[in-house]
This record gives C-alpha cells, structure tokens and sequence, in this order.
C-alpha cells in the first residue's frame, strides 16, 4: 500500500509540475500578446498620422494648378512662396519629420517668422515643446503660425480621451 501511495504522489507530483509548466506558458501568452496588441495600437496611430498627413500635405494656393505636386518644401518655400508673398527668406528650416517648416521672411516693411506646422493626430507633450524651442531664436520678430494644429476647440466634440484644450494650452504655455 505504501508502495502505491508513493506512486500516487509521483504521479501527482509529476502532473503538478506540468500544470505549473503550462500556467508558466499561459502566462509568457498572455504578456506577449499585451505587447503585441500595445506595438499594433502604436503602428496604427503612426499609419492613421501618416494617412493624415498624406492627405493634409496636398496644398491649395490660388493661382496655383491643383495638379501641381510639391514633394521638396524647402524648395517650395524658397522659390514659390517668395512669389507669391512678395518676400526674401533669410533661413528655411525643415523638421526632418515633415511636421514644420519655419523661414525667416523679409517683407518690404516688415520682417516675420513663417511658420507652417501639421501636428500630431495624438497627444504628443513634446511636439510643441520642441517647435517652441526651435523657435525661440526668434522671440522679439513677429511670428506668423499657420497650418493644421489638430486641437478641437470645443471640449464637447473631443473624443479623443485627453485632456480637452490640453495641447493648445501647451502650445500657449511654450510660446509665452
């Protein structure tokens, strides 16, 4: 009897130390599959942001053919811009993004920072820091902001679960 009994508890040890193995196995799923599921809802947001600004890119400009496609900012900047403003630029800076585009214009009367922006379709806190900085060097020229911030201005309409008005205030806070 003892004989049996002590095969008994092999075996139940055995099946314990499987079943450990398995819950062991279970468990490394399942936090593969959080990091998964975390690395797709990333990709999503940068296609969704991609697809966006794709599509935002396309610029309109009167006197401008629809057709006529810009793929060189800085070269539309510098070239066309000037045109159609009637200005010289001084500096044209790129964000290596695509997200920006600042020149320092010089009109017959007045000089000013130009800056073009297309921002994020998701809460980036340092987005608009780093754009503030950038253009810092330029506090005491006035500054023409112009482009898709992406804020919705009313609180009532943001579905996007941040903080309403918490981007533009950033932006505010940065500037001032």
């Amino acid at each position: 009897m003892s004989e049996r009994l002590d095969k008994h508890t092999e075996h139940l040890d055995q099946m314990e130390m499987r079943v450990s193995a398995a819950e062991d196995g279970q468990t490394a799923l399942a936090s593969g599959q959080l990091k998964v599921n975390t690395e797709l809802d990333i990709l999503n947001h940068k296609m969704d942001d991609l697809e966006s600004r794709s599509r935002r890119n396309i610029l309109r400009i009167m006197g401008l053919a629809e057709s006529t496609s810009i793929t060189n900012m800085e070269k539309f900047v510098e070239n066309l811009l000037i045109q159609l403003l009637a200005v010289e630029f001084e500096g044209v800076e790129v964000d290596p993004g695509g997200r920006y585009v600042v020149a320092k214009c010089k009109g017959r009367a007045l000089t000013f920072i130009l800056i073009g922006i297309y921002g994020p379709n998701y809460d980036d806190p340092l987005f608009y820091r780093d754009l503030a900085a950038q253009v810092k060097k330029w506090r005491d020229v006035p500054q023409l902001w112009c482009g898709d911030f992406n804020f919705i201005l009313s609180p009532a309409l943001d579905r996007s679960g941040v903080e309403p008005g918490a981007q533009l205030l950033r932006l505010v806070q940065y500037l001032t």
